[in-house]
């Protein structure tokens, strides 16, 4: 592989380097291919990925008037005081109703996007924007919030646990506020504690997640977003189209999804097309955890 570097270091190396740059090194040669092809290599780029500062994936929707027009824009974000702009991410897909997707998850620097907002279209695609299977177990939701709605609760991560935030009395275009409800230790049931309690003059329309100070992304009813966190409300001077904001934690990573099957589709419910990684059990496991509105501690299997 080399003749100058020892294969450690050599391995040291390339988990720092972009995953776009190392596709093109993966062109050199027949080792270098079966190296950066290796799950073990694609587990330890991920974890350096990780470790680095984490970055935030953001979705909006632009509005009439701005540039461009009726488009969905993706960024990714640094979490400082700012909300930096890094880099926009070009989404290579099309709705089928011209509008946008909805955003099911992300996991490992692969987005789970479906194009059924407007009506049902069996179209679920799997989207790692810089170019394994998920274990999902049902966890118990806080006391108090057994018997919710689950058009009411929506489920986030938050540092290394999950979080819960219900929504106060949601209609069809906002709610008065909205609770937060933190998994101190995860997996741990009884461990689930209200954080704190928000509301917004004019409604909220959708809590998007947490940065890593602990602030709340909230949208507000006219699409505007603002960072909160108990006593204290913040201006992030970034207005999209309402609900369409999405906002998640993200990581470059190696996994790669075989060439023309990462678009999983079905007509009239007669077709269901799958890869050799069993990318199709990921899109059937992140469908039923939002069709069916259970909450789910997610894992990544080692590889």
């Amino acid at each position: 592989m080399s003749d100058y570097l020892p294969r450690e270091t050599l391995i040291n190396i390339l988990t720092r380097l972009p995953a776009k740059t190392l596709l093109r090194f993966r062109c050199i040669c027949k080792s270098w291919l079966s190296l950066l092809s290796s799950p073990d290599f694609t587990s330890a780029h991920l974890r350096t990925a990780a470790a680095k500062t984490p970055l935030l994936l953001l979705r909006g929707y632009s509005l009439t008037g701005l540039t461009p027009r009726y488009k969905e824009l993706y960024s990714l974000r640094s979490d400082d005081a700012n909300f930096t702009s890094l880099l926009d991410l070009q989404c290579p897909f099309n709705t089928r109703a011209a509008n946008f997707f909805r955003v099911v998850g992300s996991c490992n620097g692969v987005i789970c996007l479906s194009d059924d907002l407007l009506g049902y279209t069996y179209t679920v695609i799997l989207w790692n924007p810089a170019i394994r299977s998920e274990v999902f177990r049902e966890v118990k939701l806080p006391e108090k919030l057994v018997g919710a709605s689950p058009l009411d609760l929506a489920v986030t991560g938050y540092k290394d646990t999950i979080s819960i935030f219900q929504y106060d009395q949601r209609g069809p275009y906002c709610c008065k506020g909205f609770t937060v409800w933190v998994m101190k230790e995860y997996g741990v049931e009884e461990s689930w504690s209200k954080l704190f309690t928000g509301s917004l003059n004019g409604g909220v329309s959708t809590v998007l997640g947490f940065r890593k100070s602990g602030e709340v992304v909230v949208e507000k009813w006219d699409g505007t977003l603002v960072s909160c966190q108990p006593g204290k409300i913040k201006k992030m001077r970034i207005r999209g189209g309402k609900e369409s904001f999405y906002l998640g934690t993200y990581a470059e990573s190696l996994i790669l999804l075989d060439e023309g099957k990462c678009v999983q589709t079905e007509d009239n419910g007669s077709s269901d097309e799958v890869d050799s990684a069993g990318n199709a059990s990921v899109v059937r496991s992140l469908e039923n955890n939002s069709l069916r509105h259970h909450l789910f501690a997610v894992s990544a299997l080692n590889p």
